[in-house]
């Protein structure tokens, strides 16, 4: 302490040039102090040891002044960090469709059928969950332009995708195929017993994979034509 401070006075506790100028922490100003961290060990135990440092005051505030600067820091805080991460939306958006565009790949080609089982086409659950999910990101994104270029090279992929729910249902509803035959792409195959499952799945999945992609198309357009205007 450099100085005592009353209602109608301050007094200093060392000579003026210390306590005014020298040890005083004046806006901007550069001060030697003492600093220490402390840590704690698992055990409880204080590590640490002083060690000479300068420091360099902000500002001089009063009391009022100094809660009042902390509550609006906070309040930036809290408006800066949800515009962060609607400018991440659309990263993430683009980040879930490859996932389910990789899963809706590997359910497709991985494994074989055996007896009519088709247990792979469950994977599209999966796919169907992750594009929803990427739907939501990519309706709140603030750069679309940016998240429909990164889709570019998924869209053959999902015309693959398409083309095979195409057959699946064309197949199932008008020709009797199962579920293997149009994976395997011959027939004879057994029945699973669940293609009436697996198409109404892989339909909406089909439906909700395209939906992103036209919402994405239709965002650049509109943002693209104000751009004109």
């Amino acid at each position: 302490m450099t100085s005592v401070y009353f209602l109608d006075r301050v007094v200093p506790t060392l000579p003026e040039a210390i306590s005014n100028d020298l040890c005083s922490l004046k806006e901007w100003e550069e001060r030697a102090c003492l600093a220490v961290c402390l840590v704690f060990d698992k055990h409880g135990n204080k590590r640490g040891t002083p060690s000479c440092a300068m420091m360099r005051t902000a500002a001089k505030l009063g009391y009022e002044e100094a809660q009042a600067a902390i509550v609006s820091t906070h309040d930036l805080q809290r408006r800066d960090c949800p515009l962060l991460l609607q400018e991440r939306m659309g990263a993430v958006g683009v980040l879930l469709y490859y996932l389910a565009a990789g899963n809706l790949a590997l359910s497709l080609t991985a494994g074989t059928c055996t007896q009519g089982d088709a247990d792979r086409l469950w994977g599209g659950l999966l796919s169907l969950l992750l594009f929803a999910a990427a739907l939501v990101f990519i309706l709140r994104a603030t750069h679309p332009i940016p998240a429909a270029m990164a889709l570019l090279p998924l869209l053959p992929l999902l015309g693959w995708a398409t083309l095979f729910t195409v057959r699946f249902l064309a197949g199932y509803w008008w020709w009797n195929a199962t579920a293997c035959d149009v994976l395997e792409g011959t027939h004879g195959h057994f029945a699973d017993g669940r293609e009436h499952i697996f198409a109404l799945l892989w339909a909406v999945l089909t439906i909700v994979a395209w939906s992103g992609i036209v919402i994405i198309s239709l965002r650049c357009l509109r943002e693209r034509m104000v751009t004109l205007e």
